[in-house]
């Protein structure tokens, strides 16, 4: 697996932000627990150049809770003279910051799946007495 240093994730957040070194571990460490788990489902055969990315991204999406202006957009109306800052999600899991978006985009919504609970399916069966009677229209036995 590739693996990430602090010093890339921190070069990558740029120089802005302010992490403490184990807050960078913690978030390369959340990303390489499910980059792990995502090799072993989804993303067998990427190149390591690309789970690199990925991983940078995911990185940078578990740091967003270290420091909430990973998160914040700004804008200034150049007429008005005023500016707004907001936070930005756009949805749930590794979908609510846009690094973990971009991960989530580059490894083909692999990233998304993982978080998401199977689905099961149970089947009760057919009484065959239903078909011996006749009851079954359509029904092949």
């Amino acid at each position: 697996m590739c693996e990430i240093s602090k010093d890339d994730l921190a070069d990558f957040l740029g120089s802005e932000v302010c992490l403490t070194d184990t807050q960078l571990e913690i978030a390369i460490g959340s990303a390489g627990d499910m980059i792990e788990k995502a090799l072993e489902s989804c993303m067998m055969g990427y190149s390591d150049d690309k789970i690199k990315r990925i991983t940078l991204y995911l990185a940078a999406h578990y740091s967003v809770p270290f420091d909430q202006t990973l998160s914040m957009k700004s804008y200034k109306d150049a007429c008005s003279n005023s500016s707004a800052t907001f936070t930005t999600s756009a949805g749930d899991g590794v979908e609510s910051t846009t690094f973990g978006n971009t991960a989530n985009q580059l490894s083909c919504g692999c990233l998304a799946e993982l978080g998401k609970d199977p689905i099961c399916f149970f089947s009760l069966g057919v009484d065959s007495d239903i078909f011996d009677k006749g009851l079954s229209k359509g029904f092949k036995k």
